[in-house]
């Protein structure tokens, strides 16, 4: 029942499968995938064994990627496919109509030693590349060419290039976790999922087998029992991500460890990785030879996950949709862009004329319709222009408190100066030009961030802005918070907290 929780005699984690659900492949991490190609890297004493083990990789001929510039940042697509390896060492067969639950773009930085994985919700809801239709981000593995359309969308929407496609199937993950001799996770507090009869009965530090791991990092309709009785997490998928994302840190932290002490063992993850993963056709030996010799020391402090942002769909709290503000700063880590870069399409911005107050001789007519009409073509969201109540001799942009990055955002556009100051009464998203006496024009293409000079002047105000029409927000609906600091959500059973575990 619900409200008690069932003894279990058992130590371990107990788990089932009903018939007719999915298989685990379409809950599986991509553990295998972030693992093996990080493990590769990790020094430059596998090469030789690499080079024999190279030749055995399956490979897909049916993606079209551009790989990066010699040491260069690389973006690798890594998808969890519901594939079977057949008999001969053949490339895998895919069973038509599959979805990948589980799609991540790994961004490995030669220059910084970095490796940020950046992971995308299954129900996302997108335009399918090519398709003319919105739909969930997974069903576009399941169209007929579904590598490419799935490249292809996640390009598209998210302005993401991708160099390279890692594919993995849950048989290598189970085996990977079993090679490396399980993973040890912390569970503050017994977690179920009632859906796919999987319960987690012990508490504290405990050691997940291949199996395990994989009933782990399925679950999705999760429940957690504490204070007497089982609570249900609401976050469902995100929730699932963050789990995902605390095992594939704990794998990768015992196999590096390994890998390093002991190159026979590394030997073994290589091969694992050699029969469970399919590349692309572009990804080279020498690629990976040159990265290994850069991340020769590399650190799990150097590996950071992120889930895209996301909202429910407004009219429909069922469907997620990208939280375009608050996924910007993240997209463009893997865009290469300065994370302080915005795009216009997220900028609401009201202009108002400030020449119209004062002498009558430096009148300025239509100024705030003319700009509002400049801005628009840009790409930002213009409101209702007017005018400004007194004289400004300095154009003025005025913006929510801790949101001046989009002040910058209109500012890169402006020829002439302009004092920017933070105003409480201003709506999150929103921005107010105020065109004074010295405006001159916008243009098309943006100033460089680094060349934005530090606005003369700029303060803190908490006087109304000159126009009403500024100061509306739009009415938005946000998803509940995801602290990533605590391991007493349900989406964090599991981190391990640090000094426990040994």
């Amino acid at each position: 029942m619900p409200g008690a929780w069932p003894p279990r005699a058992a130590p371990e984690p107990l788990y089932a499968r009903r018939r007719g659900r999915r298989s685990w492949s379409q809950r599986v991490i991509l553990t295998v995938g972030c693992v093996v190609v990080t493990v590769c890297l990790a020094g430059a004493s596998v090469a030789a064994y690499a080079i024999v083990s190279w030749g055995s990789l399956k490979r897909v001929d049916n993606v079209h990627v551009t790989p990066a510039a010699p040491g260069k940042p690389m973006n690798i697509l890594l998808v969890g496919s519901d594939s079977r390896a057949r008999e001969g060492g053949q490339a895998a067969q895919v069973v038509q109509g599959q979805r990948s639950d589980t799609m991540m773009v790994m961004r490995i930085d030669p220059a910084s030693d970095r490796v940020n994985v950046l992971s995308l919700p299954r129900d996302l809801m997108v335009p399918i590349a090519d398709t003319g239709r919105v739909a969930q981000l997974n069903s576009a593995y399941s169209a007929p060419d579904k590598r490419q359309v799935l490249i292809d969308t996640i390009q598209q929407d998210f302005g993401i290039q991708i160099n390279h496609w890692v594919e993995v199937d849950f048989e290598g993950f189970r085996q990977l976790v079993n090679g490396i001799g399980g993973v040890t996770l912390y569970f503050p507090y017994p977690i179920r999922d009632r859906q796919s009869q999987i319960l987690f009965s012990r508490t504290g530090c405990v050691k997940l087998d291949g199996n395990a791991a994989l009933a782990y990092s399925r679950i999705r309709h999760v429940e957690y029992f504490t204070g007497g009785t089982w609570h249900h997490d609401p976050l469902s998928d995100l929730s699932r991500i963050t789990r995902q994302q605390v095992m594939m840190t704990e794998a990768l932290k015992t196999a590096l460890g390994q890998a390093r002490s002991n190159p026979l063992r590394l030997r073994k993850l290589v091969t694992i990785g050699t029969h469970n993963v399919a590349l692309d056709q572009t990804m080279g030996l020498d690629d990976v030879l040159d990265l290994a010799g850069k991340f020769k020391g590399f650190s799990t402090d150097k590996f950071v996950t992120a889930t895209l942002p996301t909202q429910p769909e407004p009219g429909n709290e069922n469907r997620l949709v990208v939280d375009d503000r608050k996924a910007e700063p993240v997209l463009n880590l893997f865009r290469g862009l300065d994370p302080g870069e915005i795009s216009p399409r997220n900028i609401d911005v009201t202009v108002l004329n400030g020449t119209v107050a004062g002498d009558a001789a430096k009148l300025r007519a239509g100024l705030a319709g003319n700009v509002s009409g400049a801005l628009s073509k840009v790409g930002f969201r213009v409101g209702t222009p007017s005018d400004a109540p007194t004289p400004y001799a300095t154009s003025t942009i005025m913006y929510a408190p801790g949101e001046l990055n989009l002040a910058r955002g209109v500012a890169r556009y402006l020829s002439s100066p302009v004092a920017l100051q933070a105003n409480p009464l201003i709506g999150s998203g929103h921005v107010t030009l105020v065109a004074g006496y010295d405006f001159t024009t916008v243009h098309q293409q943006p100033a460089p961030l680094d060349k934005l000079p530090a606005a003369p002047g700029a303060t803190t105000t908490t006087t109304a802005p000159p126009a009403t029409t500024a100061t509306t927000a739009k009415p938005t609906t946000t998803a509940p918070p995801r602290v990533q600091t605590t391991t007493t959500l349900p989406s964090q059973v599991g981190a391990v907290p640090p000094g426990a575990c040994g």
